[in-house]
């Protein structure tokens, strides 16, 4: 007799099961965020019921996919604030935000892209249940039901289910540098990973380099190991000293034929941050004149004049010898 209830639940859930099944397979997969990648940057985006699948290690980007996508191995598009972004995987949310393209260059030297979506607190609102908890399962895409309980990032703020962060706006702070592990590897580049066979315009983003020379609102940064090293230019908030340890977030260009990293403070996801002050300057490289400035390296970085060997433009260096000319002013390049 004990067995008969048992039966009847199992017969019940299995029928709902079943039902569920229909229903899923009833609903045509929407894919919104196929969608809106054909988009150009700065559109207005807003999308519904996503599912989050990658936090970043920031904690200030995740990355979403479609509710019943197959788990892609990386994210084909990511959420992204200046401040933490408390959620947790398999939470769904609504989104609203603004379209751009993140580039870099991978630790295996490989050019990476990443479409994003520029969000603050507020445009994220999570599917909740009545007692204002994230709910893992919302309603299908194509039935038309709107979920009751939804609640922004900023209103989960002060309860207990996220973490104890600072989301309030997007005023201060600076966008975390992407990818963004374990969304996808972390973007290290400089000269051996391939920084200057990027075109101009490139987004780039570097820390733990070495300032070597400054001179107002243009200054060089360089390996600690005198591996490589570029020039830095732009307007932002303050001007670091030779011996700061840096990070920066920019754009790449070309200035009178030297590759550079321009960071206009205007942009959010551009930034200079000393990470330490009074770090030991990396000494001048000595070189013979005929390797100074170096050759090409790729199409987008030219060499100087007749020299031969690893681009160098930029990297203090130490050089002897006789001197027959001075060249114009124009034509001068490099730091020695």
């Amino acid at each position: 007799m004990k067995l008969y209830p048992r039966v009847v639940l199992l017969l019940l859930l299995a029928l709902l099961l079943s039902a569920s099944g229909i229903a899923w397979g009833s609903v045509p997969f929407q894919d919104d965020i196929g969608a809106i990648l054909n988009q150009p940057d700065g559109s207005r985006i807003s999308l519904q019921c996503e599912e989050i699948m990658s936090i970043g290690r920031s904690g200030k980007s995740f990355g979403i996919k479609e509710f019943c996508e197959r788990q892609p191995a990386y994210p084909r598009l990511v959420v992204v604030s200046t401040h933490p972004l408390p959620v947790s995987r398999y939470w769904s949310c609504d989104i609203q935000g603004q379209l751009s393209t993140f580039s870099g260059v991978t630790r295996n030297g490989g050019v990476f892209r990443q479409r994003v979506l520029i969000v603050s607190a507020q445009d994220v609102l999570i599917y909740c249940d009545q007692r204002g908890r994230p709910f893992l399962f919302p309603p299908l895409k194509g039935l038309g039901i709107e979920w009751p309980n939804k609640r922004s990032l900023a209103d989960l703020e002060s309860t207990s289910t996220t973490q104890a962060a600072s989301i309030s706006t997007m005023d201060e702070g600076s966008l975390p540098s992407l990818p963004d592990d374990p969304l996808t590897e972390e973007i290290t580049p400089d000269n051996r990973t391939g920084l200057k066979y990027l075109p101009d315009g490139a987004y780039v983003h570097l820390r733990d380099r070495v300032v070597s020379s400054a001179f107002g609102d243009n200054f060089y940064i360089e390996e600690p190991d005198r591996s490589s090293a570029i020039r830095i230019n732009g307007m932002y908030a303050y001007y670091p000293s030779a011996g700061d340890l840096i990070e920066i977030s920019g754009v790449l260009t070309t200035e009178g034929g030297e590759r550079t990293i321009l960071v206009d403070s205007s942009n959010p996801a551009h930034f200079v941050t000393t990470l330490d002050s009074g770090y030991t300057i990396p000494r001048p490289l000595g070189m013979v004149n005929k390797v100074i400035g170096g050759g090409i390296a790729g199409q987008y970085t030219q060499g100087v004049g007749s020299s031969v060997g690893l681009n160098n433009t930029g990297l203090l260096v130490t050089a002897w010898g006789k001197v027959w000319t001075v060249p114009h002013p124009a034509d001068t390049q490099l730091i020695v």
